[in-house]
């Protein structure tokens, strides 16, 4: 399953929003108005909530400089990760994208089973059109 953000541009260089991403202080002000909980465990590690979400425990795994910083999930139960792409547009403007992958088997398995009943779905309302046209003679 493909999933990724729209591009965002960003008045900072590419060096200097490869820095912000890398410094977990940083991700509190990323977060959107329903965050209930944010706490920086250390230089790489930060735990956050979101209104009636599960906590969340990320991590800096990877980092390239200056183009690409990977936060990962640090639990078993939701694994996955998220790929920050950087690019420079100019000396002082970046561009920035988002790519999750989840790894997590049972997500995965979830997602395959909700897309194979909605596509059964679409097969069942399709045969039964057919089977009013072929009635309507």
């Amino acid at each position: 399953m493909h999933i990724e953000s729209q591009k965002v541009t960003a008045d900072k260089s590419q060096q200097e929003m490869f820095e912000f991403l890398t410094n977990a202080e940083n991700y509190e002000q990323l977060m959107p108005e329903s965050k209930e909980k944010f706490e920086v465990r250390d230089e790489k590690t930060f735990v956050f909530g979101l209104k009636g979400m599960p906590v969340i425990k990320l991590q800096i795994r990877e980092t390239i400089e200056p183009e690409l910083v990977v936060l990962g999930s640090t639990s078993d139960k939701l694994d996955f990760s998220l790929k920050a792409h950087i690019s420079a547009l100019n000396e002082n403007q970046s561009e920035l994208f988002h790519k999750p992958e989840l790894v997590s088997g049972f997500f995965i398995d979830y997602l395959r089973q909700a897309t194979n009943w909605v596509n059964s779905q679409f097969l069942i309302h399709q045969f039964d059109l057919f089977k009013i046209e072929s009635f309507k003679d």
